[in-house]
């Protein structure tokens, strides 16, 4: 059992790749011709290749089932904090890394974040 997953840790590297792709996740909505706030910006923290991408909120399920083969329950909370989220102004985000624990354990971590408006980036294009 693998139980050296650092949760803290995890939080912070999502943070930080977070700010250096905001740009581009920005970029990638608006070619998506997508609104930011009609979405999750899922931090992918899977593999060598870590992605950042905006993903429409009622195809969120479906996608982390078919990226990383969980099935999302946690669609509930993730809208409450989501409508909270936009009526702030705010993003919603959810990162996820794997554990590295075998299964039926949790195989990945998932953790929902909020990035509040930012005076230098807007969130729409």
């Amino acid at each position: 059992r693998n139980d050296s997953f650092d949760a803290d840790a995890f939080s912070r590297a999502a943070n930080a790749l977070f700010w250096r792709r905001a740009t581009e996740v920005v970029q990638s909505a608006a070619l998506q011709r997508v609104d930011l706030f009609d979405c999750v910006v899922c931090i992918d923290m899977c593999g060598d290749r870590h992605r950042v991408r905006p993903v429409p909120l009622g195809a969120l399920a479906a996608f982390l089932d078919e990226a990383i083969g969980v099935d999302y329950t946690d669609g509930e909370h993730t809208e409450v904090v989501h409508e909270r989220n936009r009526r702030n102004g705010a993003l919603t985000a959810l990162a996820y890394a794997p554990t590295g624990r075998p299964p039926p354990e949790e195989t990945h971590q998932m953790i929902l974040k909020t990035f509040p408006p930012n005076p230098g980036l807007s969130w729409r294009q």
